[in-house]
Parts: C-alpha cells; sequence; structure tokens
C-alpha cells in the first residue's frame, strides 16, 4: 500500500490504481483498498469508476474510516457540499489526529 500511497504523492493517478489493483486481486474483501483505489480515480476525475469502488468499500465496511473521506471527495466534485462535509466530519472521528483529514475538508463551503 505504500507505494500505492507514494505513486499518488507523485500524482501518478495511473500507477496508483494499477498497484491497487494487484492489491485488490490479492485481498478482495479489504474495504480501505477500494476507498484508496476511489480516491485514486477522484484524481483522475473519473467519477463514476470512483463511486463503484466506493460502493465496493462500503459493502464490504460501511465504517472504514477511508470510504469517509473518498465519500467527501466525490461529494465535493458533485458540488454536494453539505454531503462532502458530513463525511469529512465522519472522517475526523476516525482520523483526528491526521492532518490531512482537516485540509481534505477545509475548502467545503458550507452555507446553511
Amino acid at each position: 500500500m505504500r507505494a500505492a500511497g507514494q505513486l499518488i504523492d507523485k500524482r501518478d493517478f495511473d500507477g496508483a490504481i494499477a498497484a491497487y489493483d494487484k492489491l485488490i486481486h490479492t485481498y478482495p474483501n479489504y474495504a480501505r483498498l477500494w476507498a484508496l483505489r476511489s480516491m485514486s480515480y477522484m484524481g483522475k476525475r473519473d467519477i463514476d469508476h470512483a463511486s463503484k469502488d466506493l460502493e465496493s468499500a462500503d459493502k464490504l465496511d460501511p465504517h472504514e474510516g477511508m470510504t469517509f473521506r473518498a465519500r467527501g471527495l466525490i461529494a465535493d466534485h458533485k458540488e454536494d457540499y453539505r454531503g462532502a462535509a458530513d463525511a469529512f466530519s465522519q472522517s475526523l472521528t476516525v482520523f483526528a489526529n491526521n492532518p490531512s483529514t482537516f485540509c481534505a475538508g477545509a475548502r467545503i463551503p458550507v452555507s446553511s
């Protein structure tokens, strides 16, 4: 997983997706992998694939922390800012000490 994460850091989303493909083939019931690949697809703005992977992650473990982050990214892209804020808020309960969680939700403009 570390290698795929490094590819994301380099913005090599295709490479990260290929790495997650291999991991998912080996560990198909690991929800976090599906959620991470979903976020890799979001890096490419491929909402259809990102949404399908998020559905798979949710079916395996709806409480996996990365699913909240992936859900927030997808909602943000769809301009569902309330949904994005809710997802990132849920992510904070899982990743309270991870500064990237705060950054991910920081730009979401939520109005009443």
